[in-house]
């Protein structure tokens, strides 16, 4: 077996750093630059981009079947600019922060411990996420191409707007499963070197979907976290 390539092995640093909290700050930082970099890349952008993506859809897959994130769908199935709702207990709800983060958190919360679990995603514009996140459960490459067209590089911010989508849907798989998660890593180190090329992606895709059942946080585990309706 030849070596990883760079892109494999950047993205490898990069997951890494976002489940070990004891990497020195200096080494959290390079990572972080070097995945912006990777994505604002035009020789690496479109590979890097798919795998982000489908880890994200990964991410999603394996969480219960009854968590709004897997119950997306636009308003309007006919128009792809339509908002994006949620299907929470047969009602309909918009794609915010008090349905996709509130329903599991106190968002009032002034205990510290509490404002604690959800303080890695305080910085996060729930709302700008959704249409990234909708694509991503449908297809990695159409969320690739909605962030940059193939063979083209991703801005600086279009780069960071990713990362905080991976931030986000980390965040709610550890809501279910704590931080030492090894289903993460195993999902990570699928997707760190999938082929996600045209003749790739669909056994990539298959692969992904699979790895989500093994990993899946399981069924029920949302109705007994749930705090609101």
């Amino acid at each position: 077996m030849g070596n990883p390539d760079h892109t494999t092995v950047t993205l490898h640093q990069y997951f890494h750093s976002l489940v070990e909290p004891l990497l020195s700050p200096q080494v959290s930082l390079q990572r972080h630059q070097s995945i912006i970099d990777l994505l604002s890349n035009a020789s690496t952008a479109t590979v890097s981009l798919r795998r982000m993506s489908g880890l994200i859809m990964t991410l999603i897959a394996s969480l219960d079947p009854d968590d709004p994130h897997r119950n997306l769908d636009l308003a309007d199935p006919t128009d792809f600019t339509s908002e994006l709702t949620i299907s929470v207990s047969g009602n309909r709800r918009p794609f915010d922060t008090t349905t996709m983060v509130g329903d599991v958190h106190n968002l009032d919360a002034n205990d510290p411990a509490e404002r604690l679990e959800f303080e890695a995603i305080a910085d996060v514009s729930v709302e700008s996420l959704s249409t990234y996140l909708f694509l991503c459960t449908i297809s990695p490459v159409q969320a690739q191409q909605w962030i940059a067209d193939d063979e083209q590089p991703a801005s600086a911010d279009e780069a960071t707007f990713v990362t905080q989508a991976l931030r986000y849907a980390l965040h709610r798989r550890r809501v279910f499963v704590g931080n030492d998660d090894p289903g993460t890593l195993i999902a990570m180190y699928e997707w760190q070197s999938a082929d996600v090329s045209a003749s790739g992606m669909t056994e990539a895709v298959a692969n992904g979907y699979e790895i989500a059942e093994e990993i899946s946080v399981g069924d029920n585990v949302y109705r007994a976290r749930r705090i609101s309706d």
